[in-house]
C-alpha cells in the first residue's frame, strides 16, 4: 500500500473516530444534565401521533403525545422518539422529565435514561479509531 494512501486513510479514520468520540462525550453530558437537573413528573399519554418514517419503505411510526402538570400550568409535548409498533396507549401514565428553559423542555423519562444511542456512537468511534490504527500498522 502506498505510504500516502496509508497516511490518508489513517487521518480520515482517525478524524472520524475523534468526531464520534466527541459526539459520544457531548451526548453523555447532555443526558447527565437531564438526569441531574430535570424534574420528574407524572404524565399521561393523550394521543398517539403518526409519522412517516424516512426509510425507503415509508412505513409509519408512532410517537406518544403526553400531557403533564407543572407549577406554570398544563404542558403537552410530542415525544421525539417514534416507534412501530407504539409501546404506549392513550390514557397510559408515564414519567416525564421537565427542564424549563430548554428548546424542548420535556422528554419521556425512559428516553432520557436510554443509552442505546450513546452505545451506537461510541461503537462507531471505536470502529473508526480501530481502522485508523490498523491502517497505520499495516505492513508496507
Amino acid at each position: 500500500m502506498p505510504i500516502l494512501l496509508r497516511i490518508g486513510l489513517t487521518a480520515l479514520f482517525g478524524t472520524i473516530g475523534l468526531f464520534f468520540g466527541w459526539a459520544t462525550v457531548r451526548a453523555l453530558r447532555y443526558r447527565h444534565r437531564w438526569l441531574r437537573e430535570a424534574a420528574v413528573l407524572p404524565g399521561r399519554v393523550v394521543a398517539i401521533k403518526e409519522r412517516s418514517h424516512q426509510a425507503a419503505d415509508e412505513s409509519e411510526v408512532y410517537s406518544p403525545v403526553v400531557s403533564f402538570s407543572t407549577p406554570e400550568g398544563e404542558k403537552t409535548f410530542t415525544s421525539a422518539t417514534a416507534r412501530n409498533p407504539c409501546p404506549y396507549e392513550v390514557g397510559q401514565e408515564v414519567m416525564v422529565r421537565y427542564l424549563p428553559g430548554e428548546s424542548h423542555p420535556a422528554k419521556l423519562d425512559s428516553d432520557v435514561r436510554s443509552v442505546t444511542f450513546h452505545l451506537a456512537i461510541a461503537a462507531l468511534a471505536l470502529a473508526a479509531l480501530g481502522a485508523a490504527v490498523a491502517s497505520a500498522l499495516l505492513p508496507y
